[in-house]
């Protein structure tokens, strides 16, 4: 039976390989998919002889860069079970306890050096010299086993551990690639986190498979210089990648502040962009689609899509045709997107309430050492519906706010602050309890604009009918994060109670 080391064992294109963009140097570095290989083996013997075995659970938190990728894979090659941890973005003691959290929970023995020292937790480091053609390092594994551990997007508080297959992988790459159609000579890019499914599985592990051309970059690169990437690929290149709705929103503005210095043929190179990981704003897509004919962009290579670390990766898929087919009036009257059917294998259905359930063949079995999921249907926390076949997100449940005995989402609430001047973002946050109906709007104002509070308050309440509790102002770092970009509502909500800037 295929499983994903026989992926790791074929890599061996000398033509094509990865190209790795750093935020620090405006020089790529690349290793071919053979060299690759090679290190892979090479780390493997530098692995076993450190003492790591088949099955041992070992700590790694992914950077972007030639030395964790090449750890990851060693590790899923020897038959170990790379655990992807967050990498520190805090301070080193919040990050210590974390880390230290994670480990004594799901027996990990072993950690890659930069994660910090714990009790009973051997470091290690790569070889970065190793190199061997000896293939019979790569350990034949079952479909069954475990090829490594990702955590749910966010699960930080109560860390959410989601074992991963070689048969889940290889269903969900599978029906990647055959969406996007994607064939060796198409260029890979990829910007998310490695420690983030849309990065390990959609930017990286995906692209191995038929060892196409990979472009990876920290996402402070994007941040930094988000046209980067774009100016290096010619134009009739095929390219493929994950950027979710908060990239594409980044991508618009800063094109659109360049004015008129635009080349005409930027984004045309662009053939999928797998929009999806966080809501994906009518506003968003409206304002990119007015740039698109100023620099080349194609509409119909936007790709709506939903997923979750629970499932690998993808769940459903949507080509976008237009803002009006694309889009349609959700329970809130606000435009909710359309993210598709179910890919191949994958079951999706809702109960009366909404609430979301998942069950296919990449769809995990239950969470690490915690019991089976029910039926194998895993419940997503996601509330939508569905409309001839296919799925629309209104959001997550947790998040919900009850006004007035209705349901609002705070995308919907987000959706008509966008609309005051001055706003350039904002995000709604409500107290634990829902059922209060007591939320607040933190906004980010555009430089030098002061948003009128008044109206902020006045257009919620003509399209809702309640006010928020309170409304505060701050720059965009207010805005607490995942690694991947999303939000974190009440993470950010108790910061700034801290702070003095909310009650």
């Amino acid at each position: 039976m295929f499983t994903f080391n026989d992926v790791i064992a074929r890599l061996d294109r000398d033509e094509a390989g990865i190209t790795f963009l750093s935020a620090t140097s405006s020089v790529p570095a690349f290793v071919s998919y053979r060299a690759l290989g090679s290190m892979v083996r090479g780390n493997v013997e530098h692995l076993t002889s450190l003492g790591i075995r088949r099955r041992d659970r070992v700590a790694v938190a992914l950077e972007t860069d030639l030395e964790h990728v090449v750890i990851v894979l060693a590790l899923m090659a020897m038959g170990a079970i790379p655990v992807s941890l967050k990498p520190r973005r805090g301070s080193i003691e919040e990050h210590a306890r974390y880390v230290d959290a994670l480990v004594r929970r799901f027996d990990v023995r072993w950690a890659h050096w930069p994660l910090p020292a714990c009790a009973g937790l051997r470091s290690f480091g790569w070889s970065d010299g190793a190199r061997s053609d000896d293939a019979s390092v790569i350990a034949e594994v079952e479909p069954e086993d475990v090829a490594f551990v990702q955590f749910s997007s966010g699960s930080l508080g109560d860390p959410k551990a989601v074992p991963i297959r070689h048969e889940s992988l290889l269903a969900n790459v599978r029906a990647i690639l055959e969406l996007d159609d994607r064939t060796p000579g198409s260029i890979g890019y990829d910007f998310l986190p490695l420690s983030h499914d849309m990065g390990l599985v959609g930017g990286l592990l995906s692209n191995l498979v038929l060892q196409n051309p990979l472009y990876l970059s920290p996402v402070q690169d994007f941040l930094k210089r988000p046209a980067r990437f774009f100016t290096h690929v010619p134009r009739f290149r095929k390219v493929i990648c994950p950027m979710p709705d908060f990239a594409l929103r980044y991508l618009a503005r800063y094109l659109e502040a360049k004015g008129q210095a635009l080349d005409p043929h930027l984004l045309s190179c662009l053939d999928t962009v797998y929009c999806g990981a966080e809501p994906i704003r009518y506003s968003t897509i409206a304002s990119l689609l007015k740039l698109a004919p100023r620099v080349g962009f194609d509409p119909t290579s936007l790709v709506f899509c939903y997923g979750m670390a629970e499932a690998t990766l993808l769940v459903t898929a949507h080509a976008f045709a237009s803002l009006d087919a694309s889009f349609t009036r959700g329970p809130s009257g606000l435009m909710t997107a359309n993210v598709g059917a179910p890919v191949d294998g994958v079951e999706l259905r809702a109960s009366a309430a909404g609430n979301l359930f998942v069950r296919g063949p990449c769809v995990f079995r239950g969470y690490l050492d915690g019991p089976a999921l029910e039926g194998g249907w895993h419940d997503t926390g996601d509330v939508g519906f569905e409309r001839d076949g296919e799925i629309f997100i209104s959001g997550r449940s947790k998040d919900m706010v009850i006004v007035n005995g209705e349901n609002l989402f705070p995308s919907d609430i987000e959706e008509i602050v966008a609309r005051v001047d001055g706003v350039n973002e904002s995000l709604v946050m409500s107290d634990d309890d829902a059922a209060s109906g007591r939320f607040y709007v933190l906004v980010v104002p555009k430089n030098g604009c002061a948003p009128d509070t008044r109206e902020i308050s006045a257009r919620i309440g003509a399209e809702f009918g309640a006010v928020p509790a309170a409304i505060s102002f701050g720059p965009a770092r207010s805005i607490l994060r995942t690694t991947s970009g999303k939000p974190m509502r009440g993470a950010t909500l108790d910061d700034l109670r801290q702070r003095g800037a909310l009650p």
